[in-house]
């Protein structure tokens, strides 16, 4: 009887949430529906798997599928599908893999990623409506096969594969789902937040420790680090350049993770109108600012690097730099000045310009140093800050003289970064047919060696042209708190939710 007393004693006395594990509150920040869009993705990668998917470091491992096979010319690749099925109890089959693919890429899809799955046999045609969904490089041999066949050796599918948007779903807003995760329909949520149960039938289900899920959208990041602060979060992403200067301020260097992205930030210029349709004054202004003194007054270079190229050594083993990098920054203003005064600019005829940029106070400190650099060749720089909405807008109409740009590539690849230069996007008014084609010869050629020659003369055509004014490496920043285990850093910014965690606060419940 003593032992029986003992044992209900000590089950009354277990630390809060030791049954089903733990409850992760994360939120999402940004502008613009960036938090709302950060948030949705989230929660497509708790209830919902890929053929592969992301590991904790950001590696891509099996998912659905256990195992995959490349061809020799890596125009096809065959995935063997695990025994995983559904919340409803149905099995997930090959020709449900098939069916999802072509729901992403049918004209009616709003996915992202359709650019980015081009190479897939047909798919351009299938995303125009040319073609038929039916007529999609994916097939399903058999009930645990899938082939998906390439018109180019695409050597990101597999990390393409493993995003959210990429993830296997069935039809409908109530549909069953095959993560780790389920919608926790029994409890009602807050305004703008998902909240999310373990699901017992996910066949990776003894891996997940976390018990359940709340995600929040928190457009004003300020707000998000004060409930961080006050352990209202347990977990905050999506932070930018233009909170990174705050959240340094508020919160504790151990739990702030500062991670570069594979991207560029930096000034889209107006090539078609106004004085930057002058390649002479884009040159100039690239030349004269200084990108070092700027991030190191600014941030560190150690978190944030300087970029004067059009893409990180992240994307490229060796990135194309502007002839002019190798001179001094002396003679790189005595050089911009020159280039000015040949344009036609100089005491009797000022240089004005607008540079939009989005709300937020580390877009404001980087413009601010910009506008001083500027000034030293006489140039004045009027800021026009605006909603981040507001500015997306303005920049996809090519609204502007110069305008920032902050562009990252979900995956391990450079194409998401020269699409936005390349003649089919036109922003700003830019295209140059000629870096098109070796962009577009690059990505059918399957030898790397001869990829990346293509891509450095592409890369050196558009740095002559000077369409973007690259300043630096953009980071994100997340708040983590310390009861969390199993976050790991990465390039990709790749943290899945269903390989963390929390350790409950010791509470006795008596």
């Amino acid at each position: 009887m003593l032992a029986a007393a003992l044992v209900a004693w000590l089950a009354a006395c277990k630390p809060a949430g030791d049954d089903g594990g733990a409850t992760l509150r994360v939120e999402s920040v940004g502008e613009g529906g960036r938090a709302e869009t950060l948030m949705r993705q989230t929660a497509l990668d708790v209830t919902s798997q890929g053929l592969v998917q992301f590991d904790a470091a950001g590696q891509t491992v099996p998912g659905l599928a256990t195992s995959w096979r490349i061809a020799d010319d890596g125009l096809s690749v065959i995935f063997r599908l695990r025994a995983a099925k559904w919340s409803d109890g149905r099995p997930v089959t090959a020709e449900q893999v098939v069916l999802s693919f072509r729901r992403l890429l049918a004209p009616a899809g709003r996915s992202p990623l359709k650019p980015l799955f081009g190479r897939i046999v047909n798919a351009p045609q299938v995303a125009s409506g040319r073609l038929p969904p039916r007529a999609l490089g994916i097939s399903a041999p058999v009930s645990n096969v899938v082939e998906i066949r390439l018109s180019a050796p695409t050597p990101e599918l597999l990390q393409l594969l493993a995003l959210p948007d990429a993830t296997v779903r069935r039809s409908g807003s109530a549909a069953p789902v095959n993560g780790a995760f389920l919608p926790d329909t029994g409890d009602t949520a807050a305004p703008g937040q998902l909240r999310f149960k373990r699901n017992a039938d996910f066949h990776g289900a003894d891996s997940v420790k976390l018990g359940a899920l709340n995600l929040t959208a928190t457009p004003d990041p300020t707000a998000a680090v004060a409930r961080f602060t006050r352990a209202a979060a347990d977990v905050v992403v999506g932070g930018g350049i233009g909170s990174l200067g705050e959240v340094r301020t508020l919160t504790k260097p151990a739990s702030l993770h500062v991670e570069p992205v594979r991207g560029v930030y930096g000034y889209v210029a107006n090539v078609r109108s106004g004085p930057l349709a002058d390649v002479r004054v884009r040159t100039a202004l690239a030349m004269a600012i200084d990108r070092e003194a700027l991030v190191r007054r600014l941030f560190t270079t150690d978190d944030v690097p300087p970029l004067a190229g059009l893409l990180p050594d992240t994307l490229v083993a060796a990135p194309v730099q502007p002839g002019w990098s190798q001179l001094s920054f002396e003679e790189r203003l005595a050089t911009a000045s020159a280039l000015l005064a040949d344009a036609g600019y100089g005491p009797d005829r000022s240089l004005v310009l607008t540079l939009r940029l989005p709300a937020g106070r580390g877009h404001a400190m980087v413009a601010a140093a910009v506008a001083a650099d500027w000034l030293a060749l006489g140039v004045e720089t009027k800021l026009l800050v605006e909603p981040e909405a507001a500015h997306a807008r303005a920049v996809a109409r090519s609204n502007f003289d110069v305008a920032v740009v902050e562009r990252a590539s979900p995956v391990d690849t450079p194409w998401a970064l020269l699409a936005p230069l390349g003649c089919a996007a036109h922003i700003g008014g830019y295209c140059n047919k000629d870096a098109d084609a070796l962009v577009a010869a690059a990505l059918a050629v399957n030898d790397p060696a001869k990829r990346a020659e293509a891509l450095v003369q592409a890369q050196s055509l558009m740095l002559i042209d000077t369409p973007m004014i690259s300043l630096l490496v953009p980071v994100r920043w997340s708040l983590v708190s310390p009861q969390v285990s199993g976050w790991v850093d990465n390039p990709g910014g790749h943290h899945p939710l269903a390989r963390l965690n929390k350790t409950p606060r010791r509470r006795l419940i008596n």
